[in-house]
């Protein structure tokens, strides 16, 4: 392993990957590491190490793919704090099966205002 001093931080480097030594954003705190990128040719630049988190609209109903689009639209911050965690999924499936089970109950609570009885 080889350390290093970028900008007066040192770093612990092993395959390509950059460990900070002393852990100051809650990103390495959490154990966030960085790679090294070339900016335009000209610059290297360190970013985060990020696997990036498969998401499947297709496993959405119609209100967690709303869902995403409102993160994308008014919550960028938010769904890069959920991009970061790896938890977009999560979060979206949690929200398609909440509105399921709000929209199931309050069909439920129709049919039976309506006398309608669905179990045929």
């Amino acid at each position: 392993m080889l350390k290093k001093m970028i900008d007066g931080k040192e770093y612990l480097i092993e395959n390509g990957i950059y460990t900070p030594v002393v852990k100051q954003t809650s990103y390495e705190q959490m154990g966030g590491t960085y790679k090294m990128i070339l900016l335009d040719k000209k610059f290297q630049v360190l970013v985060p190490n990020l696997e990036e988190e498969e998401i499947d609209l297709s496993r959405l109903n119609s209100w967690g793919r709303a869902r995403m689009k409102y993160l994308e639209q008014e919550k960028e911050e938010f769904l890069k704090n959920l991009l970061m965690k790896g938890e977009v999924m999560e979060h979206l499936l949690f929200n398609s099966e909440g509105s399921r089970k709000i929209l199931g109950d309050r069909k439920t609570q129709n049919d039976e205002n309506y006398g309608i009885n669905r179990k045929n």
